[in-house]
């Protein structure tokens, strides 16, 4: 019996009881036959935590089948091809660790999404489950010698690529964007393609805490950025909502780490999120169809911490008729800004038409026009518009 795969009748011993003294002989793996072509569930019975190797129930009709092969000679061996060959074109995945907990990882999220009472809370269209599956893969393989930037492909020894191929997916996960620079619009209803856009984010923030806080690959070291990471994962999939899209994904990591971290990490995780395209301003419509989401890169404004200013102007100019121009100032930093300057450049061939401006500038030149603002309130926003002309055509040479 060493070494060797045992098929064993059904009969009626505890399943775990016919396993173990197998084991015990020598078995590598035991394939239970029953008698009849009825589907049921393997109870361990009292020597169930006693086995160690593989046990498998199969159906009449399927043992009949094998024990032909096994009373003419089978002969089962399973070969790690040799690098000096070609491999084939796929390998079985139950050989690939990442594959296992890429699949445990569903086991992980249906249970902890929509609380301990539901298991069904991820059928909807915009749900990340396989996201999540990647993130588990990339987070168990992880190596304190291999960075954020580096090419992690998933699935890769199925398909025979060496470790930094592409695997399975569209593109192999990296922080670097020039590697993957997929974001918030490349998502679309196949859930493998819709998935690793959300693992991007989090592989993302996996390594910003990591820069931040330090890496460790004892899960046990609650202070290593690459753990508080995947507490934030964790919990965040139970604060979420059932049927969730990726802005509730994204706000339920923020609330966990508001609950965990008292919010430190605010700003950082915005930062993290923007950049996929998962922005303040982003917007998923609704979590049941995939195409109707609006991507945004900018953090949240307090994160930001400065004052930004927008200028638009008419798409259509008519002959004749001046030019409208608007300028949007927004204070996004933390308190009140004082003492601001704001100076917009009038084009050449252009003039400022007096008194058009919604707030009187300071001071008008023919190449510029300014205004003073004492101060404005934090996320306080002002919108100033005024027009320009153009000059004489004898005097022209450009506006607009």
């Amino acid at each position: 019996m060493s070494g060797k795969i045992a098929l064993i009748e059904r009969g009626i011993c505890e399943f775990g009881t016919k396993a173990y003294y197998a084991q015990n002989a020598g078995a590598i793996a035991v394939i239970i036959c029953s008698h009849t072509d009825e589907n049921i569930g393997m109870d361990g019975g009292v020597d169930g935590s006693k086995v160690r190797i593989p046990a498998y129930y199969i159906t009449k009709k399927e043992c009949d089948r094998i024990r032909f092969y096994v009373e003419n000679g089978l002969v089962v061996t399973i070969k790690k091809p040799e690098n000096n060959l070609a491999v084939p074109d796929s390998l079985d995945g139950d050989f690939d660790n990442g594959v296992i907990a890429h699949e445990y990882g569903h086991g992980v999220s249906n249970r902890l999404t929509g609380g301990p009472s539901t298991a069904s809370c991820l059928g909807n269209a915009e749900q990340m489950g396989e996201g999540w599956s990647d993130f588990m893969t990339l987070i168990m393989s992880a190596v304190p010698s291999r960075k954020g930037p580096d090419v992690r492909g998933i699935g890769n020894y199925v398909v025979g690529a060496k470790v930094d191929g592409t695997g399975i997916r569209r593109k192999p996960y990296s922080t670097d964007m020039s590697v993957n620079n997929f974001t918030y619009k490349n998502i679309d209803a196949e859930v493998h393609n819709l998935g690793e856009i959300w693992t991007l984010a989090l592989w993302d923030l996996y390594w910003a805490l990591a820069d931040k806080y330090g890496y460790d690959p004892d899960f046990k070291n609650k202070n290593a950025g690459n753990n508080i990471c995947i507490q934030l994962v964790m919990d965040g999939m139970k604060l979420q909502p059932c049927f969730p899209g990726f802005i509730d994904g994204r706000n339920a990591i923020l609330k966990a780490d508001e609950v965990n971290n008292g919010g430190v990490n605010q700003c950082l995780i915005w930062d993290v999120f923007a950049r996929r395209g998962f922005g303040y301003t982003a917007k998923q419509g609704s979590s049941d169809m995939v195409g109707d989401e609006t991507e945004d890169f900018e953090s949240a404004p307090l994160c930001i911490n400065q004052l930004k200013m927008n200028k638009k102007a008419d798409f259509i100019v008519k002959a004749g008729q001046p030019i409208n121009y608007e300028l949007t100032l927004r204070n996004l930093r933390r308190d009140v800004a004082n003492t601001i300057r704001v100076v917009d450049e009038i084009p050449a061939g252009c003039s400022y038409v007096n008194g058009s401006a919604s707030l009187s500038p300071s001071t008008v030149s023919a190449t510029e026009i300014v205004w003073e603002i004492p101060s404005m309130a934090s996320l306080e926003q002002m919108v100033i518009k005024y027009q320009v002309s153009r000059l004489h055509p004898a005097l022209q040479t450009h506006c607009g």
